[in-house]
């Protein structure tokens, strides 16, 4: 792996996801816009606001890859009595139509499902959801996402914690063929546990090893 971004929200006070850190952002809302998502001061991580709709911001820094990507982090699921989750997000568009990616998730309120999304143009399609028993409580888990191909199958994997490793292959006329990592989330109500740490990115095309080509030298002549 050959890991380009790292971001543990540190940040001396609160501020928008898009403007942070200041001068030089490496974020930009895909959907959403302002205090959707806060860097907190306080905590250190970033936090999505009560705003009962989704909120993707994807990582616009200029490292980010287009193509073979991974992105992990810590996500904190929402508590028993609130509606929230967090998404890592993978592809998200970067121009044009911005409401295209994939999401996943940790869903509490659907048996403790992980659950696997592709966004056409702001429409959400269901492509996986898988019960891995987590417990409904308050946790935070570590998340993995990861988008490989570019031709008739984009290969999506994907992993909680130490559960069992899962994959998708979409091959539908709107698979996502490119685009960048993101992150985001949804809070509908409840306290503020819903939120997101430590977040890496790698660049799965820059990892992938040079081999060199034997090179035939000449004999000598006697």
């Amino acid at each position: 792996m050959s890991i380009i971004f790292t971001d543990n929200y540190t940040v001396g006070a609160d501020a928008n996801i898009d403007a942070y850190p200041s001068g030089d952002p490496d974020y930009a809302y895909n959907i959403g816009s302002g205090t959707n998502i806060i860097v907190s001061g306080a905590n250190d991580r970033a936090e999505v606001a009560d705003t009962q709709a989704d909120i993707i911001a994807r990582i616009s820094d200029a490292s980010m890859p287009t193509g073979d990507q991974e992105i992990i982090g810590n996500i904190c699921r929402a508590l028993a009595t609130s509606t929230g989750r967090i998404y890592l997000g993978v592809r998200w568009a970067t121009s044009g139509t911005l409401t295209n990616g994939y999401r996943l998730l940790v869903d509490t309120n659907q048996v403790n499902e992980v659950r696997l999304f592709r966004v056409d143009a702001g429409t959400s399609v269901s492509l996986a959801a898988t019960d891995q028993g987590f417990p409904n409580a308050d946790q935070t888990v570590k998340m993995r996402l990861k988008a490989t191909g570019a031709g008739a199958t984009v290969t999506l994997t994907y992993q909680i914690d130490a559960a069992t490793e899962l994959t998708f292959n979409d091959s539908n006329a709107n698979r996502k063929t490119s685009g960048v990592p993101a992150v985001g989330g949804r809070r509908n109500s409840g306290v503020a546990a819903v939120f997101l740490d430590d977040v890496t990115v790698d660049d799965l095309v820059a990892a992938k090893a040079f081999v060199p080509q034997a090179t035939m030298v000449p004999m000598m002549a006697m």
